[in-house]
């Protein structure tokens, strides 16, 4: 197995009214699944590989709830990634090089009865994870945007959730 690793921000978007249902043991709120995942790689590599500042958007849709499968979806790779480069990011998020199970990648893979060929396009990211909220752009294909929601029922802010003194 090829070795790994990405320290990245990732901002990631779903059709559902609040949170993501299918992560909580709840049925998506309009009974499918459609999700943006945009990831900025700061720093990663993939055996010799290097893949920092890279850029790749996954778009997905599920006819029911995420665990019930039927997928599909595809992938844009930022075109400034070379041949190399490229084949690792499709190989990491398609859930390749690890153990079943232990990526998101991987779980999601196993839910996709469809996977499109990739694009390789410009992708705009923007992530300011201390202020909650960015966007996920490519050009004519995807569009997402993140940011705070009010609480349910209460019109204010939800809180800033506690973050640790030290990182794990």
């Amino acid at each position: 197995m090829i070795s790994w690793e990405l320290e990245a921000d990732e901002l990631v978007s779903c059709n559902c009214a609040y949170g993501c249902p299918c992560q909580f043991n709840a049925l998506p709120t309009y009974g499918h699944c459609e999700a943006v995942a945009g990831i900025a790689i700061k720093r990663g590599r993939f055996g010799d590989v290097t893949l920092d500042g890279l850029r790749a958007v996954s778009v997905m849709q599920w006819p029911g709830p995420i665990h019930e499968g039927g997928g599909r979806a595809y992938m844009v790779i930022d075109k400034h990634a070379d041949t190399a480069q490229r084949d690792a990011l499709l190989t990491i998020f398609s859930g390749g090089e690890t153990q079943v199970g232990a990526t998101i990648w991987n779980v999601f893979a196993a839910t996709f009865e469809e996977m499109f060929d990739p694009l390789f396009e410009n992708i705009d990211i923007a992530i300011d994870v201390d202020a909650r909220k960015g966007h996920v752009k490519v050009a004519g294909l995807v569009e997402a945007h993140g940011r705070p929601d009010p609480q349910p029922g209460h019109g204010r802010r939800a809180a800033r959730p506690h973050r640790p003194a030290k990182r794990f």
